[in-house]
């Protein structure tokens, strides 16, 4: 049913390949998928997939993170250095989904190594997620937010906006980490803490349409808007990872949560990284 609506990669000219590199990862995902199923059952295709994913996604961020850290070094910018701990926290989280997909006992000891009881795994993702919040604040008020009169910056209420939602984000998110910890429920801190991280990525998004339309310089307005479709799609990310908190074993929506993660993380590096090597080329010629 699926193949109808999925373009066969022998079709794709090769003029086109480049084009289509997101939907070539996609046929991979999904012709695994049906070769997983035949042979396996249903849990661990998905758990296969899953980890495909988050190993992806975690070196893609390290990268980010690695060539964002070298910037910083290089020039000491506030903005790389934010940059450089926003992608290590983009990377924490993947891994340590990897790694309680491993060794949590909760999914079952056919499922599982089974090496511990608590989500330790879990509870970093909540506070590297959280630091991840607090990078993208810092990032954007400092580039977005503050306005400049001479050479001193005006701190703006959009500002001091995301500031209180940071400031909520980080204790909602220490909260979680030590209950979690502690085996105890965390749904409706997690619930508040995403719900704020939504907040916080809607002002990102927002105000990297408003920045990219008044640039008139093509690449940069588009590496804005890359920013922009980073934030909104950390929203969805969300959404599906709520979809998934209703089961309490691997479920699509964790797959597809993932999944996108590792896109919105592609387009973070369009958006944050891609334009420091710019720069850089610039610089060299």
């Amino acid at each position: 049913m699926f193949h109808r609506y999925i373009t066969p990669l022998y079709k794709l000219k090769k003029r086109h390949l480049l084009k289509n590199k997101i939907l070539i990862f996609f046929q991979i995902i999904f012709y695994s998928m049906v070769i997983f199923q035949l042979v396996f059952n249903q849990l661990l295709v998905l758990k296969l997939m899953d980890s495909l994913v988050e190993i992806l996604t975690a070196t893609l961020a390290l990268h980010c993170f690695w060539y964002t850290s070298r910037k910083f070094k290089e020039t000491r910018k506030k903005a790389s250095f934010y940059l450089s701990v926003m992608f290590l926290g983009l990377a924490i989280a993947p891994l340590m989904q990897f790694m309680d997909g491993l060794f949590y006992t909760g999914w079952g000891p056919e499922n599982t190594f089974g090496l511990y009881d608590t989500q330790y795994g879990y509870a970093l993702i909540i506070l590297s997620t959280s630091i991840m919040n607090i990078c993208i604040y810092l990032f954007a008020s400092d580039i977005f937010f503050n306005k400049k009169e001479g050479s001193e910056k005006k701190f703006s209420i959009s500002s001091l906006i995301l500031l209180v939602l940071s400031v909520s984000i980080l204790v909602s998110s220490i909260f979680g980490f030590f209950m979690k910890l502690a085996n105890q429920d965390v749904t409706i801190v997690i619930g508040l803490f995403m719900a704020l991280s939504m907040g916080m990525n809607i002002f990102l998004g927002t105000a990297s349409i408003k920045l990219a339309k008044s640039i008139e310089n093509n690449f940069y307005s588009k590496s804005l808007m890359y920013i922009a479709y980073f934030a909104f799609g950390i929203i969805i990310v969300y959404v599906f990872f709520i979809l998934d908190s209703f089961y309490t074993s691997y479920s699509i929506w964790g797959l597809f949560g993932w999944t996108l993660f590792l896109i919105v993380t592609y387009l973070a590096y369009k958006g944050f990284v891609a334009p420091m090597k710019v720069n850089i080329i610039k610089k060299e010629m």
